[in-house]
């Protein structure tokens, strides 16, 4: 069985919101239940891609020490981010590149059936941006396990993509907004 199907990983949680909430965005794993694209297989991936998926792995296990939730918030997206690098050098091998940078838009055009786990994950951008900056945000140990969850899923959809199959069928689910408890994320 896979690491990052068995992982655990210790909750923490601070007592009082700092900064006005955002709602997670919901888990595109509910939203759509399989991939209509025929079945099939890819080339096999570049050690570049490879390389990214080993790196957001060790990412997502490292996540798992951090006991603040948004540090461990931090890390999550971070694993997040290489392993769509990851599906980046699959799918964006040989083809020029667009104008834009965003590596989710990027990933929703170059990899369509994960075009769902791309939006999930940009709608976490503004909670990461603030992390960066330092601006103060509260997110508490359930919330970011549900993000862990999802970056779990999405670590094994591109490890799937990676392996050539291209049926993807693991979306991101309503779970993730069900998860916050209806609370926000700030």
């Amino acid at each position: 069985m896979n690491a990052r199907a068995t992982r655990t990983h210790t909750r923490g949680d601070r007592t009082a919101p700092t900064r006005a909430a955002r709602a997670l965005p919901s888990d595109p794993r509910d939203s759509i239940t399989a991939h209509a694209g025929a079945p099939g297989t890819a080339a096999p991936a570049s050690p570049a891609a490879w390389s990214l998926l080993h790196r957001a792995d060790a990412l997502f296990a490292e996540a798992g020490l951090v006991a603040d939730p948004v540090e461990r918030f931090g890390v999550l997206y971070l694993a997040a981010l290489r392993a769509a690098g990851a599906a980046l050098a699959v799918s964006e091998k040989g083809v020029r590149r667009s104008t834009s940078r965003g590596a989710w838009d990027r990933l929703s055009r170059a990899v369509p059936p994960l075009a769902a786990w791309a939006e999930y994950f940009r709608a976490l951008s503004a909670i990461r941006a603030d992390i960066e900056v330092g601006l103060p945000r509260y997110l508490s140990g359930e919330q970011v396990a549900v993000v862990d969850g999802a970056v779990r899923d999405f670590l094994l959809c591109v490890e799937k993509l990676l392996d050539g199959d291209l049926r993807l069928s693991s979306r991101p689910s309503a779970s993730a907004s069900r998860g916050s408890g209806g609370r926000n994320v700030a």
